[in-house]
This record gives structure tokens, sequence and C-alpha cells, in this order.
């Protein structure tokens, strides 16, 4: 995840914190109108725990990945504006979480289906 340059058009980047996000406007993640079933990930992560703010500064962690989804996946630790994290398995079109607990951000990929990413405009 966080190699998320080719995932976004010219001008965009894989928005990389909950407090960027916050910047850029984001204050809710509007989960009631998101698509059933799906999840947005940011390259938000962290050291461990749910806490996705124990790794700064600079956002170093790998340990779970952060975004927007329409339910709460595993989120905490005060990660608002997103609401939801995917970590220690596998979930849908998300792999590569099973059996890598303290890499997700290194390891997580995406199939087809179940949301996407999100870009912060540079």
């Amino acid at each position: 995840m966080s190699n998320g340059g080719s995932l976004c058009g010219t001008g965009w980047h894989l928005c990389a914190t909950n407090d960027e996000v916050s910047a850029k406007g984001l204050s809710d993640c509007g989960a009631s109108s998101l698509p059933t079933a799906s999840f947005y990930a940011t390259d938000e992560s962290s050291a461990g725990g749910w806490n996705c703010n124990n790794d700064e500064p600079g956002n170093t962690g790998s340990n779970d990945i952060w975004g927007c989804g329409d339910q709460a996946y595993g989120a905490g630790g005060g990660c608002s504006p997103l609401n939801a994290a995917l970590g220690n398995q596998d979930w849908n079109a998300w792999k590569g979480l099973l059996n890598n607990g303290i890499s997700e951000r290194n390891t997580m990929y995406k199939e087809a289906g179940n949301g996407g990413v999100m870009c912060c405009h540079d």
C-alpha cells in the first residue's frame, strides 16, 4: 500500500494520514452512504494495537490499514475522520492480510470489488 503513487492519477497521491484527510476537509466518512461491504484505504498505518497515531511523527508503522468503510471493521485508537481499519485477516477483495499481523501495510493487495483507495490532491 505505501507505494500508492501508481494508484492515483497525476496530481494526486494516496492520502497519507488521518490528519491529511481531515486537513483536506473530510470530517466524517459518511459510512451510511458508502456501498455495502466497501473499504477505501489510505496509507495510514500504525505500530500496533489498533491505534493509528502511535507511529507518529511520520506514519512509519506497517500494522493495519485505515480508511473509510460502510462499517467499522476493526477501527480504534481515535483515527477520526477515518472510521474503519483492516488487519490480521483477509476481508472480501482485500488480501495479503492473513498471517501478516504486523506488516499488513507492506503485504495488502486488492482484487476486484469492495472499495478502493482514497486519493488526496497534491
